[in-house]
């Protein structure tokens, strides 16, 4: 097995709505240990001609003793999801990743606010208990939008935390097409109607009235919601970087032309060893290094979920992601070796520990 990977137990698979179930995992080899808001990436050979990597957002805290757990959304489309919802039993053993992402709480939170929508409450959910029990002080606000009563995910462990916290977590349901309108959804209060920038304005200046300082603002859920979030955000004033996005959907990114990057050794620090690899124009790092044999982490190959990252040392490195260009100038150093190509005849990486 990998030395990247470690293998996982389910030890128990909770119904969480019609087409979302939780997994709670026991680790059986491997540091599965987290922060919460990260994810995991599952591994299989089974599923297909070709092995098979998703990753799933953790939604259990470590600040709570949680068992570690992710929770996960049946797709129609989507083997790997329809393999976990269908056919995984309790006892049944899984390959993974150990835990990676920068979806994380900032190390001098204070309050903060949560917008999400549909199944992207799930790193919100993780992030939101590891806040609330690792922070006496801080207040948390959490926009939930779904489409009915019957999509909300957590609705009773979420109810159940405003009761155990009181004023300190408030919990505000938007929902477009709600089936029953007297769905006893207390002490969370609700509206019928899609999440607007006029609500996300009214929370805001609400909340600006204090005279408190800014806010660190987690979004996550469909690109359009987080998108429209952002950008009234901004226009508010809230700083860029008080601003966290979790992006699920995967896109293929377009491979830029081999003859702007020239031929380039690679130096890759890995585990107090220095491996030197070759990469040719055109080439990912990441493909470079596979075709010379080396193990390193990766997911989706497309720059986002940020699995493959490593610390740049020397040299330059381009990143061509889903959301646009990017450089080890813009990032401080920052490699998603999985869509960077080097800029300079020589480039220098570690491992991030």
């Amino acid at each position: 097995m990998s030395t990247n990977q470690g293998e996982l137990q389910v030890v128990e698979k909770i119904q969480e709505t019609k087409d979302v179930v939780t997994l709670r995992l026991l680790p059986t080899s491997g540091d599965f240990s987290y922060e919460a808001g990260q994810f995991i990436t599952l591994i299989s050979e089974k599923l297909g001609p070709q092995e098979i990597r998703r990753s799933y957002s953790i939604s259990s805290a470590p600040a709570g003793n949680e068992m570690l757990s992710i929770t996960v959304k049946r797709q129609s489309n989507g083997a790997f999801s329809r393999f976990l919802h269908d056919k995984i039993q309790v006892g049944d053993r899984l390959q993974a990743l150990f835990p990676a992402g920068q979806f994380v709480l900032p190390p001098d939170f204070a309050d903060l606010l949560f917008i999400g929508g549909g199944s992207g409450i799930t790193p919100l959910f993780s992030l939101i208990k590891q806040a609330l029990y690792s922070n006496p002080h801080c207040r948390v606000g959490l926009l939930y939008a779904n489409r009915d009563e019957h999509g909300i995910i957590f609705k009773t462990q979420l109810q159940e935390l405003q009761l155990e916290f009181g004023e300190r977590f408030r919990c505000h349901y938007f929902l477009s097409n709600p089936q029953n309108p007297l769905t006893e959804l207390a002490p969370a209060t609700a509206t019928w109607a899609h999440l607007s920038n006029e609500h996300i304005e009214r929370w805001a200046a609400t909340y600006l009235s204090t005279g408190k300082k800014w806010p660190h603002v987690f979004l996550c859920g469909p690109e359009g919601l987080m998108l429209k979030a952002e950008m009234e955000l901004l226009f508010l004033g809230f700083p860029s970087d008080h601003l966290h996005r979790e992006i699920f959907q995967i896109k293929t990114v377009q491979r830029p032309e081999a003859h702007l990057f020239p031929l380039c050794k690679v130096e890759i620090e890995l585990a107090d060893r220095v491996f030197e690899v070759p990469v040719y124009p055109g080439q990912t790092i990441l493909e470079a290094t596979q075709q010379a044999g080396l193990d390193l982490p990766f997911s989706c190959k497309s720059g986002i979920c940020t699995t493959c990252s490593l610390q740049l040392l020397a040299g330059k490195v381009a990143m061509y992601t889903q959301n646009g260009y990017l450089d080890t100038d813009q990032t401080m150093g920052l490699s998603l070796i999985c869509v960077g190509y080097p800029l300079t005849e020589q480039v220098a990486l570690k491992k991030i520990k």
